[in-house]
């Protein structure tokens, strides 16, 4: 299976408390290489928190519902960014197919553009405030008691 989940609220009391156990060893082992161990550690996080985690097989393809559902929108707005060529596909059939790891390139590719959106308002904001405190001559103290920054 390309993608296995794991829902901690299907566990038993004492299945979790093995989870915890887990992740407390997990946390202080050192002979596990650090991009392995960093996953593994979040993702117990996660279902000891009550949450729900899932591992994604990057070298399998998806169908255009699973790959939909993984980056959070519906079937036919997956099937606009295929069309587009936002994430390669390929047809099996004739049905389409997208790798696993193509996927998850674009979400991190949503997510970077997303960061530097933000931080591009931020910055613009924050010139936008120092600029109408210049203008109304006070300092930025002020400007920030006023609401401006």
């Amino acid at each position: 299976m390309t993608i296995s989940t794991v829902d901690s609220n299907l566990l038993s009391k004492e299945d979790r408390e093995k989870v915890e156990e887990t992740l407390k060893r997990l946390e202080n082992e050192g002979s596990l290489p650090q991009a392995v161990k960093e996953p593994m550690i979040y993702m117990l996080r996660v279902i000891a928190r009550g949450g729900s985690a899932a591992i994604l097989d990057t070298t399998k393809d998806l169908t255009s519902t699973q790959a939909a559902e993984l980056v959070g929108v519906s079937r036919p707005f997956l099937n606009k960014l295929l069309d587009e060529g936002r994430i390669p596909f390929h047809f099996t059939g004739r049905d389409r197919r997208i790798a696993a790891s193509d996927v998850v390139a674009y979400i991190r590719l949503r997510e970077d553009l997303k960061v530097k959106r933000v931080e591009a308002a931020a910055t613009y904001e924050n010139r936008r405030n120092e600029k109408l405190a210049s203008l109304s001559g006070i300092s930025s103290e002020e400007a920030a008691e006023l609401g401006f920054g």
